[in-house]
């Protein structure tokens, strides 16, 4: 046959009777089609499963050769059937696990309508979710999620495996699946260490998922066990990381830019927050935001369809705010300033409303 006048016979002979190849391995390998249909017609075993190799279905899955996958399924062979190797023992190597890790959605599939087991995960196993981020695959992840995997965000009080590992990756992407169903972000909270994602975020400078989270209203003025607000954490780690402290540096900037943006539209930002921020930080911060494009409202209404609206009206009242505080500021000190200290001119303008302002513009 084909596959026979591209190899010697006795070397043939040799590695089957080691048991390293089988006939049927031997005639993948070659890529044979006619000896395969030959092998399975004359019912071969399909299941001997050969060292480093697995089965000819692994064998199949790891050639991406999703009509031989779907021939040797459909003549019987065990779609999970599992081919451990020493080294990579976490993976488990079914079929599926290496569908997965190949990324191949359109096998994963297969095997799944064909009833191939998902592996939830345990201390000596990977679970199919994790594979799946390992190779960033969003399809695959869906796949798994459509065929019965658990996807959660916390499991026993802790955040996920898959959860941290998608954060450490910065893996916005497989972030945003994992929180597609969560109402309220800021119910997340680790049982153990009281931390939020941001907390989680901050340590792995994890700046993109970081930037989301606040974008969706995650609260960065909440507290862990030890008290410690993210941007508190950010400076910390600062400190204690010389050798990468640029990458912490950026998330303290992410950070404190957010904390300008509350500020100017009067959103609510804490005094160990406010505290945390120097006067240099905010100066710069403010003036970089001023010279940001101005918010687009059919921008913001397409990408929040439901409270964009609201969002639009409560910036633009900040933002109000914000020019009648710059427009009035001076004249108020020059009038206080002989009566008050600079810090207790700068609390009474906290106490005047807007239209208390305009009144000091006319």
């Amino acid at each position: 046959m084909a596959a026979c006048n591209n190899y010697k016979l006795e070397d043939i002979s040799g590695l089957i009777k080691s048991g390293k190849l089988s006939i049927l391995h031997f005639a993948i390998e070659a890529s044979d089609e006619k000896f395969i249909d030959f092998l399975l017609a004359n019912k071969v075993d399909l299941d001997l499963n050969m060292p480093s190799r697995g089965t000819a279905l692994h064998l199949a899955v790891s050639k991406q050769d999703f009509d031989l996958v779907k021939k040797l399924i459909n003549s019987g062979a065990d779609v999970n059937a599992v081919k451990e190797d020493i080294m990579d023992s976490y993976y488990k190597w079914s079929t599926l696990h290496l569908a997965i890790y190949s990324g191949n959605a359109r096998i994963v599939e297969l095997l799944l309508k064909n009833n191939a087991t998902i592996e939830q995960g345990s201390e000596k196993v990977y679970s199919s979710l994790r594979l799946a981020i390992r190779a960033n695959n969003i399809k695959i992840l869906q796949l798994l999620e459509t065929f019965g995997a658990e996807v959660n965000v916390i499991k026993d009080g802790k955040y996920t495996t898959e959860l941290n590992l998608a954060i450490e990756e910065d893996n916005l992407e497989v972030v945003k699946f994992f929180l597609k169903k969560c109402s309220d972000v800021n119910g997340l909270i680790d049982d153990f260490s009281g931390e939020n994602l941001l907390h989680k975020a901050v340590k792995n400078y994890s700046d993109e998922v970081l930037q989301y989270l606040l974008n969706c209203g995650m609260d960065f003025n909440l507290v862990d066990k030890q008290n410690v607000t993210p941007l508190k954490l950010a400076i910390n780690l600062v400190k204690e990381n010389p050798y990468i402290n640029y990458s912490y540096k950026k998330i303290v900037h992410i950070i404190e830019k957010h904390i300008i943006k509350m500020c100017a539209a009067n959103c609510y930002v804490s005094e160990v927050n406010l505290k945390l921020t120097s006067i240099e930080d905010l100066v710069a911060l403010h003036e970089e935001s001023t010279k940001e494009n101005s918010l687009n409202e059919e921008e913001l209404l397409l990408k929040f369809p439901i409270y964009g609206e609201i969002i639009f009206k409560r910036f633009m009242k900040g933002m109000e705010r914000r020019t009648l505080l710059s427009d009035t500021q001076e004249e108020l000190y020059a009038i206080f300033e002989n009566h008050f200290p600079c810090l207790i001119i700068r609390e009474i303008l906290h106490f005047l409303s807007n239209d208390d302002l305009k009144l000091f513009i006319k």
